[in-house]
C-alpha cells in the first residue's frame, strides 16, 4: 500500500519532499487564500514572511542585487494596498528573480488554480512559440504559429518574463507557459488590456495570417499535488492528450510517461537506453533505488559498447541516488565506447549533477546530445518551500552552494558535493540539436536520431 510515510521514507532527503508537503499544506488548509475583497488590507502579512522567511534566509543574491531587492520590497511595502492579487504576487517574483539563481523563484503553476486560464496550450519550439492543444471552439487554432500577444513578439514576451524569474532560459522557459496562459496575469503584467481574454496574432499551418482573440476560463481543471508546484514537462503533459493511434509508435522518449525512470535494451546497436525523469522515487510505486540496483547488475552482465543517458526531463530529486552509476557508466563501455547523454533546459539541480558525475568520469568518451541544460555549474540550492499565508503565493529559496567548476571547497558548500566533488569545465552539449514544432507533431525525437547516426558511424 502506497502511503505517505512510505513516499517520506523513499525520498527524505530530496527536494521532492518538501513539494510534497507544500502541496498537502496547500491542499488540505482552509481559508488560507484571501479574497480580491479583503486582500488589500492583509498583503502586510505576506509582505513579512517573505521578508523574513525567503529574502533574510536566500543565500543566492549577489550583494548589488541583494541591495536593488531590498528596495523593491521597501517600495512594496508602501504600494501593497493599490495591488491586485497577480499585481501582488508578480512583484514578489520580481524580487526574487533578481536572484538570478535557478532555485530561488516563485513558483507559478499554482497559478492553475488561483487565476483564469485560455482554453489553449502553447508549446514552445526552437522555431517559435506555437498552439499545441486546444478546446473544440479554437480546433482550428491548433498547429498555429503565435506571432504576436497583446502586439509583442514572442522575444519580447521573453524579456518581460526574465523580469520575473531568473536562471538559465532553459529552466525559466519551463514556467512561462503558466504566465502566458492567463490573461489575469498578463494584465497586472501590463501586457494584456483585458483581465479576461488575449489578443493573437497567429500563423496557421496553412500559411494564413489571423487575429483573434480568445476567451479565459474559470473553469479548467487546475494542476494537483506535486505538479502545482514544479511544472510538469510541456511535451510529456500534451503527449499524455494525445488520442490513442495518434502515432503508428511512439519514440522512445515518450514511452512509460507516467514512469519516472526505465531502460530498454537496444541489442542490434550494441546498446542501452536508460531514462531518469527525476533523481527520486516521488511516485511511490518504483523505488529509485531498486531501479539503480536493476541497471547496475544488468549493465555488468550485458556489457554493452554503448550507453544512452536520456537525461532530458531530469529537473531533480538527490544527487546521491545516482551518483554511483554514473560513475560507472563510463567504465562499462570500455575504452573502445562511449556513453551518450541527452540534455535539454529541462535537465536542472540534481539532473545537472548526475551529467556532472558522468562527464567528470567520462570525459571525451561521454557525449552530450541535445540542448544546453537549465542549470548553471555555479548555483544555489537546498532550500526549503514558503506558503505565504494570505496570498498563498508559493516560493522556493536556496541556502547553499554548489559549484561543479571549483569542486566546491567553499565553506557555504553543500555537504554531499564537498565529500564527492565535481570539477568539470562544460557541460554544453557536443551535438547542439534543435527540436521543432513538426518534430514533436510527427513524432520525432532528432537527439535520438542523432546518437544512433554516431553510433552507426563507429560502430562501421
Amino acid at each position: 500500500m502506497i502511503t505517505f510515510k512510505n513516499i517520506f521514507c523513499k525520498v527524505r532527503h530530496s527536494l521532492y519532499v518538501r513539494l510534497l508537503l507544500s502541496a498537502l499544506v496547500m491542499l488540505f488548509s482552509v481559508g488560507w487564500q484571501a479574497t480580491e475583497q479583503d486582500s488589500s488590507n492583509l498583503w502586510a502579512e505576506d509582505i513579512e514572511a517573505f521578508r523574513t522567511l525567503f529574502f533574510e534566509i536566500d543565500q543566492s543574491y549577489a550583494p548589488d542585487a541583494r541591495v536593488q531587492a531590498e528596495k523593491l520590497l521597501l517600495d512594496l511595502k508602501s504600494e501593497a494596498e493599490h495591488l491586485s492579487h497577480a499585481e501582488f504576487e508578480l512583484r514578489l517574483a520580481t524580487i526574487a528573480s533578481l536572484a538570478d539563481n535557478g532555485h530561488t523563484f516563485l513558483m507559478t503553476p499554482r497559478w492553475t488554480e488561483v487565476f483564469n486560464r485560455l482554453p489553449v496550450k502553447f508549446l514552445i519550439a526552437s522555431d517559435d512559440l506555437f498552439i499545441a492543444q486546444t478546446d473544440e471552439s479554437h480546433a482550428g487554432l491548433m498547429g498555429s504559429r503565435v506571432v504576436t500577444i497583446e502586439g509583442r513578439s514572442w522575444e519580447e514576451i521573453q524579456e518581460i518574463w526574465r523580469g520575473y524569474q531568473g536562471g538559465l532560459i532553459g529552466w525559466r522557459q519551463q514556467f512561462i507557459y503558466f504566465f502566458l496562459e492567463s490573461p489575469e496575469i498578463l494584465q497586472a503584467a501590463g501586457i494584456a488590456r483585458y483581465p479576461d481574454r488575449v489578443s493573437l496574432k497567429v500563423e496557421k499551418e496553412n500559411g494564413e495570417t489571423a487575429d483573434v482573440v480568445i476567451e479565459a476560463r474559470s473553469d479548467l481543471p487546475p494542476l494537483e499535488g506535486f505538479e502545482a508546484l514544479l511544472a510538469p514537462d510541456r511535451i510529456v503533459y500534451l503527449s499524455r492528450q494525445l488520442p490513442a493511434g495518434t502515432h503508428t509508435i511512439m519514440p522512445l522518449y515518450l514511452q512509460d510517461l507516467d514512469q519516472p525512470f526505465f531502460w530498454k535494451p537496444l541489442p542490434a546497436h550494441d546498446a542501452v537506453y536508460i531514462q531518469f525523469k527525476t533523481n527520486a522515487d516521488f511516485s511511490g510505486e518504483r523505488d529509485i533505488t531498486d531501479f539503480v540496483n536493476e541497471v547496475t547488475e544488468m549493465l555488468h552482465k550485458d556489457k554493452p559498447r554503448f550507453i544512452i543517458l536520456d537525461q532530458r526531463f531530469n529537473f531533480g530529486g538527490d544527487l546521491n541516488n545516482t551518483r554511483n552509476l554514473m560513475q560507472l557508466l563510463p567504465k562499462i563501455v570500455g575504452p573502445q565506447g562511449l556513453v551518450f547523454a541527452i540534455s535539454s533546459g529541462r535537465t536542472f539541480s540534481a539532473g545537472t549533477s548526475s551529467l556532472g558525475y558522468l562527464k567528470q568520469a567520462g570525459q571525451k568518451r561521454v557525449i552530450i546530445v541535445g540542448e544546453p541544460v537549465g542549470g548553471r555549474l555555479n548555483f544555489w540550492s537546498e532550500g526549503d518551500i514558503l506558503v505565504l499565508p494570505v496570498s498563498g503565493a508559493t516560493l522556493l529559496y536556496a541556502t547553499e552552494r554548489h559549484n561543479y567548476i571549483t569542486g566546491c571547497q567553499e565553506d557555504d558548500c553543500h555537504n554531499s558535493i564537498k565529500r564527492f566533488p565535481i570539477r568539470i569545465k562544460t557541460l554544453e552539449p557536443d551535438h547542439h540539436i534543435v527540436r521543432t514544432y513538426e518534430d514533436f507533431a510527427q513524432g520525432r525525437d532528432p537527439s535520438m536520431e542523432k546518437v544512433m547516426e554516431l553510433i552507426e558511424a563507429v560502430s562501421d
